[in-house]
């Protein structure tokens, strides 16, 4: 069709954009909505490739509408500045319910090395007592902040 209607160019680069960037596993946070691990390279999209999607999108419906500009054809909305607004409102939340969809940085290079599950059930459990409103136990809560301080003492020594 875009070989028809050159301003379904951008359209068509999108789809295959999104096409890729669905088979790319660090897109991937490895966990549902609901704080289930489903492991490295599976689950929701990540919040920072979710806000890619969005700023590419943006381009695309630009790129199309000057090239229908430039043809003498009326301007298209691809999203609504609503949808916009709600998928922001959405990414708000889940930047405060739940950041386990924020990263994968717990399944970076696959690694699955001794205490990654039980590394993955503590941060679940935090997430989940977060969402439900419910205190966790001292002890989880505290092993949980270990995860968490040996997780950036490991990205440290990466850097």
């Amino acid at each position: 069709m875009s070989t028809i209607h050159e301003w379904l160019e951008p359209l068509t680069e999108f789809r295959k954009y999104m096409v890729e960037g669905d088979k790319n596993t660090l897109h991937r946070s490895g966990y549902t909505r609901k704080a289930i691990s489903s492991g490295f390279g599976k689950g929701c999209y990540t919040l920072s490739y979710r806000k890619e999607l969005l700023t590419k999108l943006l381009e695309t419906q630009k790129d199309c509408n000057t090239i229908r500009c430039f043809l003498n054809l009326e301007k298209i909305e691809l999203i609504s500045n609503d949808e916009i607004k709600q998928i922001k409102e959405q990414w708000k939340e889940d930047e405060e319910k739940r950041p386990f969809l924020n990263d994968n940085s717990e399944f970076q290079n696959g690694d699955f090395k001794a205490g990654t599950v039980t590394r993955e059930i503590h941060i679940n459990y935090l997430s989940a007592c977060k969402l439900y409103k419910k205190e966790p136990t001292e002890e989880n809560r505290l092993l949980v902040e270990k995860q968490k301080q040996l997780r950036e003492e490991s990205k440290k020594r990466r850097c």
